[in-house]
């Protein structure tokens, strides 16, 4: 996608490059989750405030003006320092893939702040199954997918992918600092010719609002089916009630939010993971009855266990109920009275598996979440900072994913896989 000459360095058409990808990738597909949450689980999005924008001139995103920056920035043939803030499996497989294309001309730091003390980090606990095809994962991780033979999907959850990835970007040469200093702090020691934000949109979240407009659909988005039974869902269309209310809110650094009648989408969701395959087709029967509204959904995976997921909606007075009890994977036999006074589906749910497998079993609760989606809806100035410097958002810090729709790190991977091949 990009050059870099052998005498100069100049970041602006290796950014460029980076946007032109995610606008003709990244973004169609990230409206794909908003349309599909909106088709086939509406009713669990929360009741959020409405968005009130600023003045009607105001322009459609603000970015500082030229003036404000210096020239291009052109760095010497001198070893070139890139930092990543952010060392899960985005801003990994981004440290791999430029360290692997460009070795040691450029020296690569992430700075992961996972940890349990200074220097140590907290161990990777995301048991979560990924549905990425072994082809993605190539350029990143070309001996472990070897060895995977004809596998077509990898078979790794999400924790074990970023174990894979960590040995690695080590095994390149790339710094991982396990460290909660502030960014900032090792942003001016290191003075990186770029920074990635690989830190899943803390470090940009929206600020100011500054416009709002409708989000215009084509007839092929209102006819395109959502949802699919093999997941225990009802296909559903978007209802052209629900496409005239849309509307993308801008902020002034350039993140954007879907909205419905003015109020961000969101809704709260929750994992059950571990499930045996056995036990996954029986609770897909049981499911199918109960599921008219698209409560829950569940997934066969890839894993070499055949371990089903499910994903279920709450309402915000259950997650309030829930929060304080389900802070890491709980086992369900530990939890299943806490949720005797929510959905009545929830009892059912629980009990059938309670009376299948044993207290010491794999099938555990994950602490609950929050899905509200955002994409950046700015242009490259939005990315330099006051001082000149680059923050370029990759990741969940570039858009966010709907985790049934698989859109989230499968689309990531590509697009990097497309920026670094």
């Amino acid at each position: 996608m990009f050059t870099i000459q052998s005498d100069c360095f100049n970041p602006e058409p290796v950014i460029q490059a980076w946007m032109d990808l995610y606008h003709g990738i990244a973004f169609p597909c990230a409206m794909h989750g908003w349309l599909h949450a909106l088709a086939t689980e509406h009713q669990y999005l929360l009741p959020r405030p409405s968005l009130v924008p600023g003045p009607e001139n105001a322009a459609l995103p603000r970015a500082a003006p030229d003036s404000c920056f210096p020239g291009p920035a052109r760095f010497s043939t001198a070893l070139r320092n890139v930092l990543v803030l952010g060392a899960g499996p985005a801003g990994m497989m981004l440290a791999i893939g430029w360290k692997r294309k460009y070795g040691e001309r450029f020296e690569v730091t992430l700075l992961d702040n996972r940890i349990i003390q200074e220097g140590i980090a907290a161990p990777y606990v995301r048991a979560w199954p990924l549905n990425l095809p072994v082809s993605r994962l190539s350029l990143f991780l070309p001996g472990a997918t070897r060895g995977l033979g004809s596998t077509p999907f990898v078979p790794w959850t999400l924790c074990e992918l970023e174990m894979h990835l960590q040995a690695e970007a080590k095994r390149l040469g790339c710094t991982i600092l396990h460290s909660a200093m502030p960014s900032s702090d090792l942003v001016q020691q290191l003075d990186p010719v770029i920074t990635f934000d690989a830190t899943g949109g803390r470090l940009k979240k929206p600020d100011q609002l500054v416009s709002s407009a409708p989000l215009v659909l084509t007839a092929e988005d209102l006819q395109k089916e959502h949802g699919d039974p093999d997941f225990c869902m009802q296909v559903g269309k978007l209802a052209p009630t629900i496409a005239d209310k849309l509307s993308l809110a801008v902020f002034e650094n350039g993140v954007g939010q879907p909205c419905l009648e003015g109020r961000p989408l969101a809704h709260w969701m929750i994992k059950i993971t571990g499930i045996e395959k056995n036990l996954g087709l029986e609770l897909r029967s049981l499911l199918l009855k109960i599921n008219q509204d698209n409560w829950g959904f569940l997934w066969s995976t890839n894993l070499m266990s055949r371990d089903w997921l499910g994903i279920f909606h709450l309402k915000e007075h259950e997650y309030q109920a829930i929060k304080p009890m389900i802070t890491q994977p709980t086992p369900i036999h530990s939890v299943q009275s806490l949720f005797s006074t929510l959905d009545p589906r929830w009892a059912i749910v629980l009990n059938f598996l309670c009376q299948h497998v044993s207290p010491s079993s794999r099938v555990c609760l994950e602490p609950p979440y929050l899905w509200e989606p955002r994409a950046f809806l700015g242009n490259i100035r939005h990315w330099r900072q006051a001082d000149g410097r680059w923050l370029v958002p990759v990741g969940d810090s570039l858009f966010h994913g709907h985790p049934k729709v698989g859109n989230g790190l499968g689309v990531h991977t590509v697009l990097l896989g497309r920026f670094l091949a």
